[in-house]
């Protein structure tokens, strides 16, 4: 957090506001990924507050809103920002594009809507590959995995975890390949799959 506040300073000083905006939005992600809602509504707030004035359109900031939703279990006005967000974003733009098909994604996992989730998740995927977006795409796979458990499609699961894993090891993320490797035991045992 202290590197946000470190920027936002820098970019308020130059008044460059879009940067202002853009450093606020990876502040709120950041404290979102570490269950800080209260705080990352906050600064969203501020925010909004200076897009308005500055006139800037920021899809990243509504974005976090509607993921910060999700975590408060807020789904029908989570849901409607997110949509609203994926229609006004650029397919172009693979990373933005992929982070709110991926929050969809979870969204309707969420909401027990487990093939529009695997059709979210799945789009965040191809824009990951498309970007070459290493940990996006561990994340996609592993996500769909997860899905694909709750739907009793094991040996699906088990493939899906299977190449999170590979991707995260690749990368040297080795308490995700922790966490996905008990996922993938649990997959393959359901499906009688030798994983070795």
């Amino acid at each position: 957090v202290f590197f946000y506040k470190e920027s936002y300073a820098i970019y308020l000083d130059i008044k460059d506001y879009k940067g202002v905006v853009q450093v606020i939005s990876n502040m709120s992600a950041a404290l979102i990924d570490a269950n800080r809602l209260e705080e990352a509504e906050k600064i969203m707030g501020q925010a909004d507050e200076i897009a308005v004035q500055m006139k800037i359109p920021f899809l990243p900031i509504q974005k976090n809103r509607g993921i910060l939703l999700v975590r408060r279990k807020e789904f029908e006005r989570a849901e409607e920002i997110l949509t609203s967000v994926l229609e006004m974003t650029d397919p172009e733009n693979l990373s933005e594009f992929a982070a709110v098909n991926f929050a969809l994604g979870n969204l309707m996992a969420e909401t027990g809507r487990y093939d529009e989730a695997i059709g979210f998740l799945k789009a965040a995927l191809k824009a990951d590959r498309s970007s070459g977006f290493y940990s996006g795409i561990a994340e996609d796979l592993a996500a769909i995995g997860d899905v694909y458990f709750i739907q009793a499609k094991y040996e699906l699961a088990a493939q899906f975890f299977k190449r999170s894993i590979k991707i995260y090891a690749l990368t040297q993320n080795e308490k995700k390949v922790e966490q996905w490797m008990e996922q993938l035991e649990k997959a393959s045992e359901k499906a009688d799959l030798d994983i070795g």
